[in-house]
């Protein structure tokens, strides 16, 4: 009998923008990563593939400063992302969890228009994420009853998207990045899968764009390092139908660079939560999230909504039957 698990999901969701805005403090910004796009039950996985198609829209209608403030006159951005995601966990155990590898590749739309840089469009494809490291550990009791389950994966951002140093904004970030992350999922009720609550935490590293955007006249830039979570609480209403709240916050934790020096005031900040749902049984899945913004600094603010589709495809073998949600196959 084949072990899925249900909720293979995105490490890294897409990487979209090279650049924002104007002043100094927002001509370079992070790759886009992982906010928001994983939710529900993100812990629990087991051996076997999985296929996952990604639609993700965004809004920003404000640009924020290092202080939280607007910048001056009108300012959008405008994202959408549709995402490819193939993974496979093995039935090899490495430190006691299931060991797999995953690739993702985005396709790209974004248009900015801005006060001071004017209205540019771009699409393409995005760049490559692939992980030589997934490790999981399926849904165990704990404290008397309660079911734990967790996984780690390493995954690497390399810059084989839609680039031109011609273009204020671009489908690739022309960097590469290291994304390794942790992720698990509770349910705190004894004897129950009624209730879950679940986060993913992000670590992120970004190397050095040797070829910014020639209006600039730098010659290298490096986004800074940063800390993002995903979280989420969620209730099953009904058999394989759960609704709850989801959320995400990042925070950059060094300067962005510029030839090699550092930018003053300018690390990266946003909060983002909402209501979110999922539903489906026998491997295949559907989830709705959506997220509303604030807090932001140095960077864009607005609504996110994110929709995917996940199919599981079972191996030859598998582990034996473990306690688990008893919606899982």
């Amino acid at each position: 009998m084949i072990r899925q698990g249900k909720n293979w999901v995105l490490a890294l969701a897409f990487t979209a923008l090279a650049l924002l805005a104007m002043p100094a403090s927002a001509q370079v910004s992070l790759p886009v990563a992982n906010t928001g796009s994983t939710s529900f039950e993100d812990g629990t996985a087991g051996p076997g593939w999985a296929l996952e198609q990604y639609i993700n829209y965004g809004y920003a209608g404000q640009l924020k400063d290092s202080a939280g403030n607007k910048d001056a006159g009108s300012n959008n951005l405008t994202t959408s992302v549709f995402l490819e995601h193939v993974v496979y966990y093995s039935t090899h155990k490495v430190l006691g969890g299931f060991y797999g590898g995953e690739v993702l590749l985005p396709f790209v739309d974004v248009s900015l228009q801005s006060a001071q840089a004017g209205n540019n469009h771009n699409r393409g494809l995005g760049d490559i994420t692939v992980s030589p490291l997934m490790l999981v550990w399926t849904p165990r009791p704990i404290a008397g009853g309660r079911l734990f389950a967790h996984r780690f994966t390493a995954d690497i951002v390399l810059p084989s998207g839609k680039y031109s140093k011609y273009k204020v904004v671009n489908p690739s970030s022309h960097v590469v990045s290291f994304n390794p992350w942790y992720a698990f999922t509770l349910y705190p009720m004894k004897h129950s899968t009624k209730i879950e609550i679940s986060s993913r935490i992000h670590y992120l590293w970004n190397g050095e764009n040797d070829s910014p955007f020639v209006g600039y006249g730098f010659k290298s830039m490096q986004p800074g390092q940063a800390f993002h979570e995903n979280y989420a609480v969620s209730y099953e209403v009904a058999r394989g139908i759960r609704v709850g709240f989801n959320g995400y916050a990042i925070q950059q934790i060094t300067d962005h660079q510029i030839n090699g020096q550092n930018v003053p005031n300018s690390r990266e900040r946003v909060f983002g939560s909402g209501p979110g749902a999922q539903f489906g049984s026998h491997g295949l899945w559907f989830y709705a999230n959506a997220y509303f913004e604030s807090g932001a600094q140095n960077r864009a603010q607005g609504t996110h909504f994110n929709f995917r589709v996940l199919k599981t495809l079972g191996g030859k073998e598998g582990p034996p039957p473990a306690p688990a949600p008893p919606r899982v196959p």
